[in-house]
C-alpha cells in the first residue's frame, strides 16, 4: 500500500510541474508524455492494488483460494505486458520504430515464408523483394 501511495503522490507532483512549467515558458504541455504517464499509472495501479490485497491477507494469515492467487499473478503480468502496448498507442516515435522494423522483417523474409502483413496490397517493388 505505501508503493502505491507513493507512485500516485509521485505522479501527481510530475504532472503538476509540467503544468506549472509548460505555463511559465508559455508553451503547451506535451500531451503525449501526460497520456503515457496517466495509462501506464493506471494500468500500474489496477494490476498491483490486488497483490497489495493478497499480501495483507498473508500478512494476517488469512487464507486465500489459490484461484485469487492465480488471478492476482495474472493482473501482475498484465502491468509487465500492457507497458509495449500503451507506448504503441501513445508514443509516435515508438510506433513509427515498429513500422520501420516490421518493414525491414518483411524485406528480409526469406521465400516461401510468412511474413506479417501490413495495411493495404504490396507494391510491385515489394513482390519483387520477396
Amino acid at each position: 500500500l505505501p508503493l502505491l501511495l507513493v507512485i500516485c503522490v509521485t505522479s501527481m507532483m510530475l504532472i503538476l510541474v509540467a503544468l506549472k512549467s509548460a505555463r511559465h515558458h508559455g508553451e503547451r504541455v506535451r500531451w503525449q508524455g501526460l497520456q503515457t504517464v496517466l495509462l501506464t499509472i493506471l494500468v500500474f495501479i489496477v494490476s498491483f492494488v490486488p497483490w497489495t490485497v493478497v499480501y495483507s491477507c498473508f500478512i494476517m494469515g488469512i487464507t486465500l483460494s489459490k484461484n485469487i492467487i492465480r488471478r492476482t499473478f495474472f493482473l501482475t503480468n498484465l502491468n509487465i505486458n500492457a507497458n509495449f502496448f500503451i507506448y504503441a498507442i501513445t508514443v509516435k516515435s515508438f510506433q513509427e520504430f515498429l513500422k520501420s522494423q516490421l518493414i525491414k522483417a518483411r524485406r528480409n523474409a526469406p521465400l516461401g515464408k510468412a511474413i506479417i502483413p501490413l495495411a493495404g496490397n504490396p507494391t510491385p517493388a515489394e513482390l519483387r523483394l520477396r
